[in-house]
């Protein structure tokens, strides 16, 4: 029944000039600072995500080494992590953001449901603690964290997720 309530939530397409508090407000689509912005493709309306570099609000860069553990519908940074065994001893709720200007020192990329240790110069959000149901960062707005990477200095794949 929930799972129903949220689809019905997503599927509505709220007006452009919406905002956070307004009627017809779906944070799904316009995000936590309505960033998106609705356009006409091929005769079909559809909303497009601005991103993150135009959109959140980030402290000064940094070099970040970590984990990236690059899940289905979830890109998680824990930082500070070392090896796989990090991925179920410390919870992380960063999302791990990139985008067509994050530079690629290193060519290898991290495959999706493997676990990549990571080094970066990147930026995170200045509110690293959002809560609610698509009030947060990445998919579906359920992170309450978030890291931007602008240079990636290297990864190193240690393997598929252990699932428990």
């Amino acid at each position: 029944m929930l799972a129903a309530a949220l689809l019905l939530q997503v599927a509505a397409v709220p007006p452009s000039n919406t905002r956070a508090g307004d009627p017809g407000y779906n944070a799904a689509f316009n995000g936590p600072e309505a960033c998106s912005r609705e356009e006409i493709e091929n005769g079909t309306q559809v909303i497009v995500n601005l991103g993150d570099r135009s959109c959140v609000k980030i402290k000064p860069s940094r070099t970040y080494q970590g984990l990236w553990v690059n899940a289905f519908e979830g890109r998680r940074f824990i930082d500070g992590g070392h090896g796989r065994w990090d991925v179920s001893r410390h919870h992380s709720d960063v999302w791990f953001s990139t985008d067509d200007q994050t530079r690629h020192e290193e060519t290898s990329p991290c495959p999706r449901q493997h676990v990549c240790k990571i080094t970066f110069d990147g930026r995170e959000a200045v509110d690293m603690q959002r809560s609610g149901a698509f009030e947060g960062y990445g998919h579906m707005g359920m992170s309450a964290g978030l890291v931007l990477a602008d240079r990636i200095a290297s990864i190193k794949d240690l393997g598929l997720i252990e699932r428990r």
